[in-house]
């Protein structure tokens, strides 16, 4: 990578931040320009109107300042009236508009009328209104720089907080969840436990046998039956009646109601 190279790579990183900073300290510089042409004119003892070098100087710092202030005000009270539409919530917008009418009205009146009535050209009496109207695109300038880096820190103190509270809710819910799959892992060990003994102590029915010719391979089914029903005495389940019974072992009810009272 040559020199050049080199260069365009350091504008390209550096850039953003350079017009940031020039719009940071722009604004800050141009009432300079306004408050002097203010001081010459209130310290001018011939057309202007005679103040001492120093009070021209403090009227400069201060009408400037007031100037700032009331547009950064109204431009805040504007943003805040847009988030909230509640009367309640709402910011005296107009009160700080109307401030900077009173602002502007001075600054005009000191800095060009004082100069038309004493006969200055016309024209140099509109340079210097232009130049104390410089004030307006400073003092917009700096007011939505500072909405914009307020808005800025908002979000990431938001995202910050959001961050915050996921790693709280994560470390809160990492021991419940631990808990509750130790919970739910001895619930079902004790279900499959219970679900085996049940099956390992219910006698299951044994079907009649038939053999390749589909005649019965079993010659006593009245052994069958007693020892289906035997076996479910002796795990302590109900006995069902002689119509389930019969569907259980393909047996008729008949048989099995005539086998079981024979056996009582």
């Amino acid at each position: 990578m040559n020199i050049f190279d080199r260069l365009v790579l350091f504008f390209d990183r550096t850039e953003v931040s350079l017009i940031t900073l020039i719009a940071k300290i722009v604004p800050l510089l141009v009432p300079i320009l306004p408050a002097y042409v203010g001081y010459t004119h209130v310290v001018n003892k011939t057309s202007g109107l005679g103040f001492d070098p120093a009070f021209g100087w403090i009227y400069g710092a201060v009408v400037e300042g007031l100037g700032y202030a009331a547009i950064y005000r109204a431009v805040q009270f504007w943003e805040n009236n847009r988030k909230y539409s509640a009367e309640k919530n709402r910011a005296p917008l107009f009160l700080a508009i109307a401030i900077y009418v009173i602002y502007l009205v001075v600054t005009l009146s000191v800095n060009v009328l004082l100069d038309y009535k004493a006969g200055v050209d016309l024209y140099k009496v509109f340079a210097l209104g232009m130049i104390s109207m410089l004030s307006i695109p400073a003092g917009l300038l700096m007011s939505i720089s500072a909405l914009h880096t307020e808005r800025t820190n908002e979000r990431e103190r938001e995202k910050k907080q959001n961050r915050t509270r996921r790693t709280k809710n994560r470390t809160n819910e990492q021991p419940a969840e631990r808990t509750n799959r130790r919970t739910n892992a001895r619930k079902n060990e004790r279900t499959v436990r219970r679900t085996g003994e049940r099956t390992n102590t219910i006698p299951q029915p044994v079907n009649e046998r038939t053999n390749e010719f589909g005649f019965s391979a079993e010659p006593n089914k009245q052994a069958r039956l007693f020892e289906y029903v035997d076996g479910l005495r002796a795990a302590d389940q109900p006995i069902p009646g002689p119509t389930e019974l019969g569907q259980i072992l393909g047996m008729s009810k008949s048989y099995i109601s005539e086998q079981l009272n024979g056996r009582q």
